[in-house]
């Protein structure tokens, strides 16, 4: 085993996703190379038990994965997709960071909205073989991720830079902003119109600020639940909802359940 492949970490558990996905197979993830790290959050290997149910929260990313057969985009979510298995499998995938896939992959993020599509799809013919057979080659799960993380660093020369908007709106849906508007916000803070706000953030994230700020929020929400036993409403001052009415209204549209339902599953 290489020093590469012993540096994934057995989670068991995605922890940005609810129980009946996490319990539903082991899940391994890792940093990506150094080179990778300003563009992809993790690497992952996923097994997934025979015939199962994996329900999917919206967390901000696309992910690029090969499924055995064929590399897959997952595209960005806006609400819970629930995804069926018939079969044991293996998924190796790279998690890009919020804002990052669209410039990789050479289309619009609002393209993948709420789907999976193979890359070939995306990409028309110009999928990489070399690439393609490593990965059909590849011994076991670690040397499958290898080969996928060789395979995006070899594209780093050809993606474009950071858009600045889109850094800055990411930056803003990462704080703790009770009550605040982000629209409001990035045009009085940096001039832009509405409009090229908007289609910026569609572009790089599938949908708007708003949308990109509610999936953020809630995320903040999973991780603090992950490490607290307190109230809803201490939880829900902490992610930045204005309060624990405003964190029911938004876990049952993202996650398609209630808090209180999401906490005792995450935390059994």
């Amino acid at each position: 085993m290489s020093e590469r492949d012993s540096q994934f970490v057995d989670i068991g558990a995605d922890r940005s996703q609810p129980r009946l996905a996490r319990l539903a197979g082991r899940h391994r993830e890792r940093a990506p190379c150094h080179v990778l790290r300003s563009h992809v959050d993790r690497i992952w290997i996923f097994e997934v038990a025979p015939v199962c149910e994996l329900e999917l929260v919206p967390d901000g990313c696309i992910d690029v994965y090969w499924n055995g057969q064929q590399l897959m985009v997952a595209g960005p979510s806006t609400g819970l997709l629930t995804v069926r298995t018939a079969a044991q499998q293996t998924f190796v995938g790279a998690r890009f960071a919020p804002g990052v896939a669209y410039r990789w992959l050479g289309v619009s993020a609002c393209e993948l909205l709420n789907s999976h599509a193979s890359l070939e799809d995306v990409w028309g013919m110009h999928v990489d073989t070399e690439a393609i057979d490593s990965l059909t080659t590849a011994r076991d799960p670690a040397a499958v991720a290898a080969a996928l993380e060789r395979m995006l660093a070899n594209g780093l020369n050809y993606v474009p830079p950071a858009d600045p908007i889109i850094e800055a709106t990411l930056g803003a849906a990462r704080e703790t902003r009770r009550g605040q508007d982000i629209v409001r916000d990035m045009v009085n803070g940096f001039g832009w119109s509405e409009r090229t706000l908007r289609r910026r953030c569609d572009q790089a994230f599938g949908y708007g600020p708003k949308t990109l700020d509610r999936i953020l929020r809630f995320q903040r929400f999973l991780t603090l639940s992950q490490t607290s036993r307190s109230a809803l409403s201490h939880l829900a001052a902490a992610a930045g909802y204005a309060d624990q009415s405003h964190l029911v209204r938004e876990v049952r549209r993202l996650a398609g359940q209630s808090p209180s339902r999401l906490l005792a599953e995450l935390q059994t």
